[in-house]
């Protein structure tokens, strides 16, 4: 670091601690709202992230809701918490919470597909198809440079909810671009 060049430490969750190099005073940006308050600040949100994140691995959902809910209550403007806990959500099979928790993820930083990508499964999950449809549109929108697994499966789920809609000519055109990115043949239209 050069004189006049603030120190940065970036960790899990859009969290980046800034040491100002005026006053050396540490402050954390989660999702660009700065909080004065430093690395342990930090230290603990990214614990309690991990730790939610773990029990959620182990599927023990409640557990990992109940994580993500302190991760939330230490730093409310983390998205990455809030859609943590929307796939714990997801795993409990609660979707309309899960729903809740990934638009406001969006609402905290939309510039992440996989929030959308994520919310149109919830909403594919409560039989929302209309909603699963506009954020599959979304994500790609938002992430149209991808990974091909990605795209394959942001295509499928919005091809199955156009079938499930009833409108076949659009869910076989969705299932056949998923299938252009399926690199081994998850989300392949064939026998579906």
């Amino acid at each position: 670091m050069t004189r006049g060049e603030p120190a940065v430490a970036t960790g899990r969750g859009g969290i980046t601690v800034f040491q100002s190099p005026t006053s050396h005073q540490p402050t954390t940006h989660v999702n660009g709202v700065v909080r004065a308050n430093g690395p342990k600040y930090m230290e603990r949100l990214e614990r309690l992230l991990e730790r939610a994140a773990c029990l959620e691995r182990a599927r023990d959902f409640h557990g990992a809701i109940t994580g993500y809910t302190e991760a939330i209550s230490c730093s409310p403007e983390c998205a990455h918490a809030y859609y943590g806990r929307g796939h714990a959500h997801m795993g409990a099979t609660d979707y309309a919470a899960a729903i809740e928790d990934f638009t406001v993820a969006i609402e905290l930083d939309p510039s992440r597909s996989y929030f959308y990508s994520s919310r149109a499964l919830a909403n594919y999950g409560a039989g929302e198809m209309a909603g699963a449809v506009r954020d599959c549109d979304a994500a790609l929108d938002v992430g149209a440079d991808l990974p091909p697994e990605s795209m394959a499966r942001i295509y499928y789920t919005r091809g199955m909810a156009w079938r499930a809609m009833g409108d076949s000519k659009r869910a076989a055109g969705s299932l056949a671009k998923a299938g252009e990115f399926d690199l081994d043949g998850r989300h392949s239209p064939v026998d579906r």
